[in-house]
């Protein structure tokens, strides 16, 4: 059971306003702070997600009560640093394996985080419009915590920290260490340029990038101050990319 008031008393002590709502079993925690009226800085965790997800709609399997999903409703007035938010949330998780696991874990772009080409970690930034307003901006997590296994559809594309430790991870222990990071990284949101060339997976390398049910290679070269990727097509020619994801036929 997920210690609901421990884990609020510690967070509060990393940002006051923080409050966690736990659900045993939820349709998607996205999906519930999306269409709520919750302010920023709560907290939707759940140990189960019946309509988990990931980008484009994808299926997220998430119905592995020992691993970790949850979504923090984020401030919506500068539309400018949401994708930033992302990045920066990628950092943390990243931060958490190292120091904590000793596990190299690094970004693949926009959203993931990936061991070895393996996916560890996902993050989904989503928005809701009323009219041309933006009304609510939620930052949605999962972390494959204790997988033993994984169907053989996922296999080849994905990992638990189980798996590479071969010990049972603390649920309440990766959370509240996710916020501690992901709090120092909310005070360098301007440095995510810089800090890229440490975490990428695929800096420098060639990458399938898959856009609009098309796949074209590029050569990573890094990202922006807002988020944006950086590629070089096989020509030679710069491009700034803002939406699609570097896939992982990358990895294999």
């Amino acid at each position: 059971m997920f210690d609901l008031k421990k884990v609020n008393t510690i967070l509060k002590k990393i940002k006051p306003h923080y409050n966690v709502i736990y659900f045993k079993t939820i349709d998607s925690t996205n999906n519930f702070a999306l269409n709520s009226d919750l302010s920023p800085d709560n907290i939707i965790v759940a140990d189960r997600q019946i309509k988990g997800r990931g980008r484009q709609g994808r299926v997220w399997n998430s119905d592995e009560e020992s691993n970790l999903y949850f979504t923090l409703v984020l401030e919506n007035n500068n539309f400018i640093d949401l994708f930033k938010m992302n990045i920066i949330s990628a950092y943390a998780l990243c931060d958490v394996m190292k120091s904590d696991y000793s596990i190299n874990s690094k970004v693949k772009w926009p959203n993931d985080v990936v061991v070895d080409g393996k996916k560890v970690s996902g993050v989904l930034l989503e928005a809701r419009m009323e009219g041309n307003k933006l009304k609510k901006v939620v930052l949605g997590i999962g972390v494959n915590l204790n997988n033993k296994e994984f169907p053989d559809e996922l296999k080849h594309r994905a990992v638990s920290i189980f798996q590479l430790k071969g010990e049972k991870i603390n649920k309440e222990y990766f959370f509240i260490r996710f916020f501690e990071e992901f709090a120092k990284w909310e005070r360098k949101l301007n440095l995510i340029k810089e800090y890229w060339v440490e975490y990428s997976a695929h800096l420098n390398e060639e990458i399938m990038f898959h856009y609009n049910n098309n796949v074209e290679k590029f050569i990573e070269k890094g990202i922006n101050d807002d988020g944006s990727l950086i590629v070089k097509d096989m020509n030679g020619k710069e491009k700034i990319i803002y939406y699609g994801e570097i896939g992982y036929d990358t990895c294999s």
